[in-house]
């Protein structure tokens, strides 16, 4: 059974991570929103997908989102979070 108190803890994560989601897909808004009116997430796929795999592994995500956009946020932790069906890496679908 689930405290009230344990509950509002995760009420508070998981207004957080709906935050944390929220401004980086702003983010990517900002930086891909103006691609001759192609979807900036389409862009954005298609740059995170540096192999053309088809996925996006971790450590494609945490070069493109660290190194080359400089997304200082919870990268890792919406890494994790995308990867719904928790198999690595991250498929369009999750995307």
């Amino acid at each position: 059974e689930v405290s009230r108190e344990e509950w509002g803890v995760l009420d508070n994560l998981w207004r957080e991570m709906q935050q944390s989601i929220r401004e980086f897909v702003q983010f990517l808004e900002r930086i891909y929103g103006r691609q001759g009116g192609e979807d900036f997430l389409d862009v954005a796929w298609r740059v995170f997908d540096e192999d053309m795999s088809g996925e996006i592994t971790e450590e494609e995500w945490a070069e493109i989102a660290l190194k080359q956009l400089k997304y200082f946020g919870p990268s890792q932790i919406i890494f994790r979070f995308l990867d719904k069906d928790d198999e690595g890496p991250v498929s369009l679908s999750e995307f």
